[in-house]
């Protein structure tokens, strides 16, 4: 018996049946063809030419070019022909260029100089399916640019080599060029006036005797024209201190602290031999009054006297102040424990003693070896065995004792220095197992 579904299927299909036209053809579906059939290609609408912005005069170049619908897609059925056409009266053209799958490369030589030199493709058919690009034709031994390369920066009364590379309109380099160009710098005396150039490149040295940022170098020959900036800085010259000093210091124990004057290229200024004011804040360290650099370093003691995590060190030259450096330094008292380490098994078994055991270390990592606690120690497990009255006592800063868990699963364990430094605690998590699995 036909169900509803399969009556609703036979009408649908039967109406269909009915609006199809009989043929041995099945039109295509959403655009695509279905097998056995051709679909109608959508017709080209444009002609889109891929042609390089810059060409050299007399040299055959490589044109691409396209066929496409109204959506910019490749029409591969169209063939063409097409005519090439150019505003260059001299130009060498090709004829009735063909297309293969919507696409045609051909090669064309310009011979005539020009920046809007037009290069036109029409349809031999159809006049309005055109295409058209704008190309720059230059000479290529003909020099349109500079290309200098000297160094960023510079030090004073040190020569510097600079070279000069002559470019066309391609930016390739003129081998050809063998002119003479004018050069000039912000600095009198700093260069050579003229350089002449071989094949197409030009070498000199540039020595600069005064500290400029902005230090200039030109290079002229008619209207081609290049200018370069050298940061020229004086080796000798101090323009930073670098303060190497630790970043963590105990009180009561000296460190050592080195100072280099560094110039403009943040290199030693090995010529500085100055004097420095040293200070710290919080105030109360042991430390010099002043220092003074050999060949560019100072070295130098401090001892911090107080506690404290934001201690400023601080170096200034004694000359000009606004040569300075600030350095910001941890200090700890090392025999105040800052926190415990926890060293508790990953894994325990359930109703058998386990040693764990507790260090407690200062704000530098170390052990404070005369802490002697007393420590509260606790559990997640509420039945777990626990030192006796739930303290343990510290030796030589280092606590050993046992807990025995009764509760399986992840629990927790505890220490807390107490009662004079609450916050000194440290929590470890073990998973009690059964003891014949844990085995």
């Amino acid at each position: 018996m036909e169900s509803l579904e399969d009556r609703a299927l036979l009408s649908a299909s039967a109406g269909l049946a009915g609006a199809l036209p009989m043929s041995n053809t099945v039109p295509a579906v959403y655009g695509m063809a279905m097998p056995g059939t051709a679909a109608a290609a959508a017709a080209a609408s444009q002609l889109e030419l891929h042609a390089p912005e810059n060409v050299p005069l007399g040299k055959p170049v490589a044109v691409w070019l396209t066929a496409e619908d109204a959506q910019g897609h490749v029409v591969r059925n169209y063939t063409g022909p097409v005519t090439v056409a150019s505003s260059d009266p001299s130009a060498a053209l090709p004829t009735n260029v063909r297309f293969y799958n919507g696409r045609a490369v051909f090669q064309v030589t310009f011979n005539t100089l020009g920046a809007g030199t037009t290069l036109t493709v029409t349809d031999n058919a159809n006049a309005t399916l055109t295409g058209t690009a704008t190309i720059n034709v230059v000479d290529p031994n003909v020099v349109t640019q500079f290309a200098i390369l000297a160094p960023h920066k510079a030090s004073t009364g040190t020569p510097v080599t600079v070279r000069v590379v002559a470019l066309n309109g391609l930016n390739y380099p003129v081998s050809s060029y063998n002119g003479t160009a004018v050069v000039e710098s912000s600095e009198t005396g700093a260069v050579p006036a003229s350089v002449t150039f071989v094949n197409g490149v030009a070498k000199f040295q540039a020595t600069f005797n005064t500290a400029d940022p902005d230090a200039t170098v030109t290079v002229t020959d008619g209207s081609v024209s290049k200018m370069v900036t050298i940061n020229v800085v004086d080796p000798s010259a101090v323009t930073q201190f670098a303060l190497l000093a630790p970043r963590n210091a105990p009180t009561g124990t000296p460190v050592t602290v080195r100072v280099v004057a560094l110039n403009g290229e943040n290199r030693p200024a090995l010529s500085y031999n100055g004097t420095a004011d040293v200070s710290t804040n919080p105030q109360g360290a042991t430390l010099p009054a002043n220092v003074t650099f050999v060949n560019g370093v100072a070295t130098f003691q401090v001892t911090f006297n107080t506690a404290n995590a934001n201690t400023t060190l601080t170096v200034t030259d004694s000359v000009n102040t606004s040569l300075t450096k600030t350095a910001t330094i941890n200090v700890v008292d090392p025999s105040v424990v800052t926190r415990f380490a926890l060293l508790l098994p990953p894994y325990v078994p359930k109703g058998a003693p386990v040693t764990v055991r507790v260090a407690a270390l200062n704000g530098l990592g170390g052990l404070v070896s005369n802490y002697s606690g007393p420590a509260t120690v606790t559990s997640s497990d509420g039945a777990a065995v626990l030192p006796a009255g739930n303290t343990v006592t510290f030796t030589n800063g280092i606590a050993a004792f046992q807990v025995t868990w009764n509760t399986l699963g992840s629990q927790t364990l505890t220490v807390a220095d107490s009662p004079t430094n609450p916050t000194v605690t440290a929590t470890g998590t073990t998973l009690v197992r059964n003891f014949g699995r844990f085995r």
